[in-house]
């Protein structure tokens, strides 16, 4: 296993939620960023598994922080106690706080909708090169 995850993280069900599963087909066909990094796709059902080797975790998801709609922005697990709107936030505090890594960085994505059946919004979906150069920036640091 390469020393750091992406762990992409949503529900395709819930319209904003969804754009980390649809970035994950995007980063793992991306050679620059696949190619330093293990890229996996975590739904519903969360799991320590993949990160648990790692010495750099990366999560990307969907995060009401206020910003403007398709803003990104990074967060640390420090970070999400004060983050309102973060649907993952107790299983994924609780999951990453366990392992022995310091080096824990979320990137949000502001929703626009997280309604069932809903698309997932123009902006999010735009927000995918700034995604993956904040990845970059923090695999390279």
């Amino acid at each position: 296993m390469k020393r750091s995850v992406i762990m992409c993280i949503g529900n395709e069900l819930r319209g904003d939620d969804g754009v980390a599963l649809l970035f994950y087909d995007m980063l793992k066909r991306d050679e620059e960023v696949s190619g330093i990094a293990d890229v996996v796709k975590i739904g519903s059902a969360l799991t320590i598994k993949p990160a648990e080797n790692a010495e750099k975790i990366i999560v990307i998801d969907a995060v009401d922080f206020g910003g403007e709609v398709g803003e990104v922005k990074v967060l640390e697990l420090d970070d999400l106690d004060e983050v309102a709107g973060f649907t993952h936030k107790p299983s994924l505090r609780i999951m990453l706080g366990s392992l022995n890594t310091r080096d824990v960085y979320i990137v949000g994505i502001q929703p626009k909708n997280l309604g069932i059946g809903e698309e997932i919004s123009e902006e999010c979906l735009s927000a995918y090169d700034k995604v993956r150069s904040v990845i970059l920036q923090i695999l390279s640091s």
